[in-house]
């Protein structure tokens, strides 16, 4: 019957589907829309999330952008991943279409709060299935937290605890600004202020905090609080208990009884100001909900009032929001060092403040320090320790915990703060366990397991309630359970913590594992409750097994296990396990909670006192004398070689006459080469070194070659091979050329250095340019530094990775693997068993000088004693195979801490490829170490290179040589591929002249640029792009009968092309209309740029299926100079008879340059031909994938787009009322302008000045790339409501054109922007319009049409806002 069942139901669904099905056979294409995967994404910091195109076309490329890289990248696959919070936009560009998709990017340290039990034996901190055997250490360790982002509306405030057990912190440390902390308020009738604990804006302490605030219940309005107005707030964020609820945007808030979900409770109800994306602090009051909406009542706060920002008491330092403040931050002291304390590193810090009671005390370099006992100045009691990052002359916020200091010098404890919210407890790491022997706590309660006697264990065990003795046969293979010791059903309770030991010894070395296991017989799915990690013991040695486990959730019933089979893969000889205790102990309950979203963290833990051997403090360690240390000595000895790729030329090689003679200790032999100056002769030093004179030894034939010698010339010093300091200018050195004569110059500048280098700017004594240089001896005096901690830079980032072919030693597992060591992540541990002596050896990217390293100890050293090294040696090879000894460490010192730096200064400096540490002795049977630090030199080994010499100390402007930096190594390389043969410098020296009064000049491979005109132009570096074209010409070779205009041109092209129009914010927008496109007059800086891209777009340069490559017009006449160096060519536009032209007209047809201008001319009158931007030029393929050198995603000038809102035109022009822009300041503005006519003439409130500009440059294009002529964007300081506004055009003062077609577009953030009025062919001197109520801070109005269809010129007497 069932069968036939089965047979009917398949029938009548074949039917179903049959009846379902288009009679008409053909085929039906269903029409499929192209879009993105997602419109919108939320992502936090660092997480990635691939969009995909649905349904593209095929055979259509995607070109995937981000508006705001700085907010979030997108891969060429579409992949975006986010860098920084904010908002941004990504475009998939399809074929000629565009899709976009608006990504979100929020911080990524929300945490979660829970409510500890009041049970002071509850383990409230530890929340885990998976837990690593520990020892339970009684600590009072727990740190407060504030402006900590809250994303539960039902999290709980923790209480005050009692002292819990713990063995993680409960939160995360305190993250706040530098600050003075104030004393604990007593209760007062004033709300408390304090910082918010959500991330709903950032913090802000110059925006007033609400005051006044109440409960003010009315009728029907139990839950009703008021508070005063704060002048020029957005809005008001409300929160309960810390945890942001809801946004109000006037001085009252409604609140819903579902808020309050702790039921009839004491609640803090607390009020913030929202200005924009920023809030202040918050104000609070104590408010007890009875659950019936009856009228409650609010009580005075108690909690501590947070101080003010203020800024550090280190002079000239900032707090900088954007820098990371330490993570991690915990007291890991013991009786030798009390006041120990230690945290996780900031890439990228030169170093950590250290607060007491938010006073500035010290700085370090390391992340730890150990405090001397005088800076608690008020005596025993308790006090706030905090570390903030230190990067420049800014700082982070700073990172806090309690501490409490017993005077005498005795290990003390830290202890949390009083009625603060907590975040949730941090979940133990997952990784495999690791634990060895633990201090053994004796079960007095044996819990719910009895006797062995109930046990199930292996036949032929000798058991009785006690003691279970157990003979295992050898074992070569099989699973772990083939022998084991069991207790089956256990019953364990939801949210409860659970302690298990086990107490054994075994005659034979072997692995053996524990486990708590959800049973499956019983319905469970067998899982883990702790680790499953094998352990290994050593022979008859009695060993403890402790951990706890934290049951969030009971899964049926659960079985304890000893497995002693074939454990961890590894056979083992047989024996006699004895286990004499076995139990499961109930600890106390905690409170669900999630995982916190940051990375575990370990609490501060009682480090053990050890005698078993010498313990040193952490820092740096006191070894032998540097015996190469010395004052005033010859430096020769420590020359380590030429810069063969910095210096300028090897000099007259075929002759025995290279550069290398310069250091080679004989005057027989000397340099010489035919260059002209500048001549650069640059060297590296073993060791870092500090200059004090130089002598130059002239050649021995120098009276009869007098023009050869050096006549003026600077030194120059650096430690990392890019930045260079000038040591000594000498601008006539006073050579009278004699044969092998000395001549020793003192150094101005002393400075400790690596990298030397000399530039001859010309030599003989006449005054002329002579080609050719040559000297014998170059010798060096001055003192051999000696190396400290700060030596040098960080170089870890240059371990290219562990030799595993060489390196002997292995981790304990996947998890505690060698390459832990240089990964950058301090939770990360080599830990291993393996035994000494033995090898660990890496590999570095290039050639370093080591100076110093320093040694992480791990995560729970203070948990598991003699963890640690006690002696090894440190090698350096420059080939893997030959090795010298550089450093040796008999006795280390390390002492049972956890996260302690230990640094080493070696002994021998030496610059090396590969580095092996050969580790001789333990204090134990094991180690374990986080971290290896290196510091010294290591240059980057890159093809092109900028070099800043020259007074950058002068230069004020913000940011400007990263700005400077960052464009060479984005331009130069492209512009270098597409015009440079390979003749041309790769290395540009960008100088800094406080002497010069000019823009910029080029001068071979140096780029000199004026300080004075960096500091009064903080903002512009397009025509340093312009003088990177230069230095990839080089042409030498080009005259000109008419005006001298290629060269020039060219360069402004350069820039134009691969730096402008590389990002939507620096590109040149131009309109067809404006004449000087058409005829610049062959002028050197004349607006050229047009006509050279319309020449790149005719004539490109392309290359075939083959790879053979045919050069268009402009490459073309690039490398008629270029491979013609001693023939010179005259650039004149019109003369038809030059090679120059007779190119041009083999290339194009017409019969000179000028002809082809007047044909670009004509073009672009009648609109045959346009510049829209470079995305879609054909000769794009020469500086793409370029090796190290992002893509450019050229942006495109779209055409005008604008909103369709039209607002109404009034009959008569509003002039009289409340100007909403009196007071208002201009934020950005197009164009060029005179300083009596700019764009702040537009809001003055003076009708007789105007603002008038012509079009040109505009620093944000993105609103030039949507059409518009001209912006000015406005900042009315404070959100204001207004719906009219009168514009002043043209014409209502002057007889020029007027503003014809504009957009206004307001904002309330800066961010997002709505447009309110479009209007065209407005022609009229006053006129007003209305464009209904609208609530916003910033104002933007944008310009399609500035005088009615003339060049550009926009010519603006008053803008008017009012709210009628």
């Amino acid at each position: 019957m069932n069968k036939m069942k089965r047979i009917l139901t398949i029938v009548l669904t074949l039917a179903l589907i049959v009846t379902m099905m288009p009679m008409n056979l053909t085929n039906v294409n269903a029409r499929t829309t192209t879009r993105l995967s997602s419109k919108k994404i939320v992502l936090q910091v660092g997480k990635t999330k691939k969009l995909k195109v649905k349904n593209k076309p095929a055979g259509v490329k995607v070109v995937w952008k981000s508006s705001k890289k700085k907010v979030a990248t997108v891969s060429k696959k579409g992949k975006v991943k986010a860098k920084k919070p904010g908002k941004t936009t990504i475009t998939a560009k399809v074929g000629k279409k565009k899709y976009k998709c608006k990504v979100v990017v929020k911080r990524n340290n929300s945490i979660k709060v829970t409510k500890p039990s009041d049970n002071n034996n509850s383990v409230i901190n530890q929340v885990t299935t998976k837990s690593e055997p520990s020892q339970i250490v009684t600590t009072k360790a727990e740190v407060k937290t504030t402006k900590t982002e809250t994303t539960k509306k039902n999290d709980s405030t923790t209480v005050k605890p009692t002292v819990a057990p713990t063995l993680k912190p409960t939160v995360a440390p305190t993250t706040v600004a530098p600050t003075t902390v104030a004393p604990t308020l007593k209760p007062t009738e004033k709300p408390t202020t304090v910082a918010p604990t959500t991330a709903n804006g950032n913090v802000d302490e110059s925006i007033q905090a609400p005051v006044g605030l109440i409960h003010a219940p009315g009728e029907g309005l139990p839950y009703h609080f008021a508070w005063a107005a704060v002048d020029g707030a957005d809005g008001y964020n409300v929160y309960i208990d810390g945890v942001y609820v809801t946004k109000v945007t006037e001085n009252v808030a409604d609140l819903d009884a579902s808020m309050f979900t702790k039921g009839a409770v004491e609640y803090t109800v607390g009020i913030a100001t929202v200005k924009g994306d920023k809030i202040s602090a918050i104000t609070s009051v104590k408010y007890t909900y009875d659950g019936n909406g009856a009228q409650a009542t609010t009580n005075v706060s108690v909690t501590t009032t947070v101080a003010s920002v203020t800024t550090p008491s280190v002079p000239g330092q900032d707090v900088d929001e954007n820098i990371q403040a330490p993570a991690g931050l915990e007291w890991a002291g013991n009786a030798n060092l009390p006041y120990y304390f230690a945290w996780a590193a900031v890439d990228g810090a030169d170093g950590y403040n250290v607060y007491i009671d938010g006073v500035y005390v010290t700085k370090v370099t390391k992340k730890s320090v150990n405090l001397e006992k005088s800076v608690f100045t008020k005596g025993s009691g308790e006090y706030t320790v905090g570390v903030a990052a230190v990067k420049g002359n800014k700082v982070s916020n700073i990172t806090s915990v309690k501490y409490t200091y017993t005077g005498d010098g005795a290990i003390t404890t830290t202890k949390a703060p009083e009625a603060q919210p907590t975040a949730a407890p941090t979940v133990a790491p997952t990784e495999a366990p690791t634990e060895k022997d633990t201090e053994y706590i004796p079960s007095n309660n044996k819990g719910n397991i009895p006797g062995f006697t109930k046990w199930t264990y292996p036949q032929g065990s000798a058991v009785t309630e006690g003691k279970a003795e157990i003979d295992l046969p050898a074992i070569s293979g099989g699973n772990n359970y083939d022998y084991q010791l069991v207790y089956n059903g256990i019953e364990l309770k939801d949210n409860t913590t659970y302690r298990i030991t086990v107490k054994f010894t075994s005659t034979v070395a072997r692995k053996y594992q524990v486990i708590l296991q959800s049973n499956g017989v019983d319905g469970g799915d067998w899982s883990y409750a702790n680790s499953d990690a094998a352990v290994s013991v050593e022979a008859n040695k009695e060993y403890v097994y402790q951990t706890t486990v934290n049951i969030s959730q009971a899964k049926n019933k659960y079985l304890l296990g000893i497995m002693m089979g074939y454990v961890d893969n590894t056979a083992s000889q047989a024996g006699k396990v004895i286990v004499t205790e076995a139990s499961l102990e109930e600890l106390g309950t905690v409170t669900p909670t999630e995982a916190p979203t940051e990375a575990p963290t370990e609490a501060p833990t009682k480090a053990p006192e050890d005698t078993s051997h010498v313990v040193k403090n952490p820092g740096v360690q006191e070894e032998a004398a540097d015996s190469q240390v010395a004052s005033g000595v010859s430096l020769t000895p420590y020359f380590d070689g030429i810069d063969d790729k910095l210096s300028s030329t090897k000099g007259n090689t075929s002759n025995n006459e290279g550069i290398e003679n310069l250091f080679d200790n004989n005057v027989n032999t000397k340099f010489f080469t035919n260059d002209a100056p500048a001549i650069t002769i640059a060297w590296k030093m073993k060791r870092a070194v500090t200059l004090k004179s130089y002598t130059f030894v002239l050649a021995g034939d120098a009276s009869t070659y007098k023009h050869r010698d050096p006549h003026s010339w600077a030194v120059y010093a650096s430690m990392d091979g890019e930045n260079w300091t000038t040591i000594s200018d000498i601008d006539n050195g006073g050579i009278t050329h004699t044969n092998n004569g000395e001549y020793t110059f003192n150094c101005t500048t002393q400075m400790s250095a690596q990298y030397f280098m000399i530039i001859i700017e010309n030599s003989g004594d006449d005054g002329k340019l002579y080609y050719g240089s040559q000297m014998s001896e170059i010798y060096l005096k001055g003192d051999v530094d000696r190396i400290t901690e700060s030596r040098g830079i960080d170089i870890t980032d240059q371990v290219s990775g562990i030799d595993t072919g060489a390196t002997t030693i292995n981790g304990f597992n996947s998890n505690e693997g060698v390459e832990n060591i240089f990964d950058g992540k301090r939770e990360t541990k080599l830990y291993t068993t393996y035994q000494v002596p033995g090898n660990i050896v890496w590999k570095m990217k290039q050639n370093t000088t080591l100076y110093s390293y320093t040694i992480t100890t791990a995560n729970d050293n203070a948990k598991y004693p003699n963890r640690t090294i006690k002696a090894w040696k440190l090698y350096g090879s420059t080939d893997g195979s030959n090795w010298e000894l550089i450093d040796t460490v008999n006795e280390s010192g390390m002492a049972d801490q956890d996260y302690a730096d230990y640094t080493y200064l070696v002994d021998k400096i030496g610059t090396y490829i590969q580095y092996k540490m050969e580790i001789t002795e333990l204090y134990g049977s094991s180690f374990q170490i986080s971290d290896i630090t290196l510091r010294g030199n290591s240059v980057p080994d890159r093809e092109f290179k900028a070099l800043f010499v020259g007074d950058w100390d002068q230069v004020t402007a913000k940011g400007y040589k990263e700005a400077l930096y960052n464009a060479f190594y984005e331009v130069y390389p492209r512009q270098y591929k597409r015009w440079g043969t390979g003749s041309e410098p790769k290395r540009i020296f960008v100088r800094a002249d406080k002497g010069y009064d000019g823009v910029a000049y080029t001068s071979g491979s140096s780029i000199v640029i004026a300080v004075n005109w960096m500091n009064n132009h903080p903002k512009g570096i397009g025509y340093f792009t312009h003088e990177l074209t230069h230095a990839a010409q080089q042409y030498g070779n080009v005259s000109s009968s008419s005006k001298a205009w290629w060269v020039e041109n060219m360069a402004n092209y350069g820039g134009f092309r691969y730096y402008h129009w590389a990002h939507e914010d620096t590109a040149q927008v131009y309109y067809a209309n404006d004449t000087s496109l058409q005829d610049w007059g062959y002028e050197a800086y004349g607006n050229n740029k047009w006509f050279f891209s319309y020449m790149d777009s005719k004539y490109p340069t392309t290359k075939d299926s083959s790879g053979n490559v045919k050069y268009g017009l402009i490459d073309s006449l690039n490398h008629l100079l270029k491979d013609n160096k001693g023939t010179r060519y005259d650039d004149n536009p019109y003369d038809t008879s030059t090679p120059w032209n007779q190119l041009v007209k083999q290339i194009t047809g017409y019969d000179c340059i000028e002809s082809l201008r007047l044909h670009y001319v004509e073009e672009l009158k009648n609109g045959t031909w346009t510049f829209t931007g470079f995305g879609n030029y054909s000769d794009n393929w020469i500086t793409t994938d370029l090796p190290g050198v992002p893509n450019i995603d050229y942006p495109a000038y779209v055409g005008k787009t604008h909103g369709n809102t039209t607002g109404t035109k009034l009959s008569s022009a509003v002039t009289s009322g409340t100007n909403l822009l009196s007071g208002a300041t201009i934020i950005s503005e197009s164009g060029y302008t005179k300083d009596d006519e700019s764009s702040s003439k537009l809001i003055d409130g003076n009708l007789s000045t105007k603002w008038c500009a012509t079009s040109g440059s505009v620093e944000n294009q993105a609103y030039a790339l949507s059409g518009a002529q001209h912006f000015v964007k406005i900042d009315l300081g404070s959100t204001k409501t207004f719906n009219t506004y009168t514009l002043y055009n043209t014409s209502s003062k002057e007889g020029f054109g007027n503003t014809t077609e504009w957009e206004v577009l307001v904002s309330k953030d800066g961010k997002e922007w709505k447009s309110v009025d479009y209007q065209v062919n407005q022609n009229d001197a006053i006129s007003s319009f209305n464009i209904g109520s609208q609530t916003a801070r910033y104002i933007v109005f944008k310009i399609f049409n500035s005088d009615n269809g003339g060049v550009g010129t926009v010519r603006l007497y008053e803008l008017q806002l009012y709210n009628r």
